[in-house]
């Protein structure tokens, strides 16, 4: 649920609901026109960080997608945190409240402020045919929070209420652990856990004993195995300093056992071009886990978050590749549905101006293209029974499905990897030993995928691109999905048919529950299992679960169906 409040400026355009105010962060919105220049926008300002956001549409629909977009450009917050804040607010429950006069304590200043410097103002909200018009409206908002310095303060108050409200805890290992190797010469953090929300002076007794023992941390770290990879150790001295003293205990009265997701905030606030910092915390993490302090699946969740571009407000979260807009429309040619919907898109400002002369060029130079080296005419039309298998865990978890031929490799892979209960927020790619081919997404990084090809004598193919009338009867392929955790999955091809009465693509067959996301591939679903059938799972495990405790030896077909339509909703 969400609630909009707003005054007699729009008491004739939107519906008025009786309901009590709710006082939940995130929740509360106040709602008002504002002009900048000749354009007619409106300001949603949440009621208790002061975080505004531009729309040139009055109500939800506009709103929660320019919501949903400057979640994602947030970089201080964890996947886990970003999730939640997304699934917190409901559009779908929309409130209306009047409210005369309004209370939001931020709205009057950020319209003052606009009205004094329209010209600026006038600058920023032009439209630039080579940027979606809602990424010019979200600029709008760094661009407010920057002119009045309170970017910083609306931002921390921000993260705030995300880290109160949802914190990314940590977990102390199982006894015996067999990755804990070091004997700790420093007491375990989480002795100061509460009391360190305190404001605290820094001549404060426990302030000085924190800061003491966060030396011996750092001491034992800089002589440990780990440790000894820091190249500069009088930097990696000061970096950890920083951190753990001036950042977490002085600034947000944390101690580094408190909230994982304050590695992220404090990410935002260095500058790491050499990427000096990010190495030393992480293994200065991994250390932690080594000393008995945390376990390996918060390294791991560190380790995740330390791959993120730590960019604020200032990221382009819609579409603003022009040659991977080229490449998704050379591939759907012969989908008129998909030309319309792109169309549609560029129309209503979803998608920059100057692209529509690629979907005009796209049109023309391909209109009569022959994409024989992407597909097999002969297999084009026919219908392909496959076998999938996930590696290195048994009992054994399978899947089996139908899919067309003129579908992609990509759709195959991530139709796989959605059955087996994956959310696809990971890389991927395919390979097929026989054929000596690696399919992947051209976009992604190639020399990271190097590590996990298996051969350099690869052929390399976009996965985007390549359909699945390339394979063959006898082909074996592998499908690997994300490259932190390792899942494999081994796909063998069962028939293939030239008719099907049923539709496609379906799923005929399932074994096992299925992966789960983040739990430390292979290895973590194996140590959950035998946990779960010893009676004893980890707090970690039931954390990641949100205290529903799963049985891997349990298939739901209903809920297969349900992710499968889900994906297939929302592909395009």
């Amino acid at each position: 649920m969400v609630q909009l409040l707003f005054d007699d400026r729009l008491i004739d355009q939107l519906p008025m609901n009786k309901y009590k105010l709710a006082n939940q962060s995130f929740k509360k919105w106040s709602l008002a026109p504002v002009k900048i220049g000749q354009q007619h926008l409106y300001l949603y300002v949440e009621e208790k960080t002061g975080m505004p956001i531009f729309s040139d549409q009055l109500g939800q629909d506009q709103f929660s997608i320019l919501y949903s977009n400057l979640v994602e450009t947030l970089g201080f917050l964890t996947a886990k945190q970003n999730e939640w804040l997304l699934d917190e607010i409901d559009f779908t429950s929309v409130y209306y409240r009047y409210l005369q006069p309004l209370t939001n304590p931020f709205l009057p200043q950020y319209e003052k402020f606009i009205e004094q410097h329209q010209k600026e103002f006038i600058k920023a909200a032009q439209q630039d045919n080579d940027v979606a018009r809602n990424v010019t409206l979200l600029k709008l908002t760094s661009k407010l929070l920057k002119e009045m310095n309170l970017y910083d303060k609306v931002l921390a108050s921000f993260v705030q209420n995300v880290n109160f409200l949802r914190p990314q805890k940590t977990h102390r290992p199982k006894a015996n652990a067999k990755y804990v190797i070091y004997q700790p010469n420093f007491d375990d953090p989480r002795y100061w856990q509460e009391s360190v929300k305190d404001e605290l002076t820094d001549d404060d007794q426990n302030i000085i004993r924190i800061r003491k023992n966060n030396q011996r941390m750092i001491d034992q770290f800089l002589k440990s195995e780990i440790g000894q990879d820091v190249e500069n150790q009088k930097q990696g001295q000061k970096i950890l300093e920083d951190y753990l003293n001036n950042f977490l205990v002085k600034q947000q009265g944390e101690v580094i056992t408190t909230n994982l997701a304050s590695f992220n905030l404090y990410m935002t606030t260095v500058d790491d071009h050499d990427g000096l910092i990010r190495y030393t915390l992480t293994d200065f993490y991994e250390f932690l886990s080594q000393a008995g302090i945390l376990t390996l699946a918060d390294v791991r969740t560190v380790n995740s978050e330390a791959d993120n571009d730590f960019t604020v407000l200032d990221a382009q979260p819609l579409p603003g590749d022009k040659e991977e807009f080229h490449k998704l429309l050379s591939f759907q040619l012969h989908d008129p549905e998909f030309f319309e919907e792109a169309q549609e898109l560029i129309k209503n400002g979803d998608l920059p101006a100057s692209y529509q002369d690629i979907l005009d060029d796209v049109r023309q130079k391909y209109a009569n293209s022959n994409s024989t080296d992407k597909i097999k005419l002969s297999r084009i039309s026919q219908y392909y029974h496959l076998h999938s298998e996930l590696v290195g865990f048994q009992p054994k978890m399978t899947r089996d499905f139908v899919i067309s031929g003129d579908q992609s490799i990509s759709e195959m892979a991530e139709l796989l990897i959605v059955m087996f209960g994956g959310t696809l927020y990971h890389l991927y790619n395919v390979e097929n030993p026989v054929s000596k081919t690696t399919y992947e997404l051209q976009t992604e990084d190639d020399g990271a995928m190097d590590l996990f090809m298996g051969s350099n004598s690869y052929n390399i193919v976009d996965a985007e691109q390549a359909t699945v009338s390339l394979l063959n009867d006898d082909d074996e392929l592998r499908v690997n999905y994300d490259f932190g955790d390792g899942w494999e999955f081994k796909l063998t091809i069962q028939n293939i048919t030239a008719f099907d009465s049923l539709g496609t693509p379906r799923i005929t067959d399932a074994v096992g529950y299925g992966i789960i996301e983040d739990i430390g591939g292979p290895t973590g679903l194996t140590e959950y299992y035998q946990e779960f059938k010893n009676g004893d799972v980890d707090p970690y495990f039931k954390e990641l679960l949100d205290g529903h405790l799963v049985d891997l030896g349990i298939v739901d077909i209903n809920r297969i169906n349900t992710m499968v339509r889900a994906y297939l909703s929302n592909n395009i």
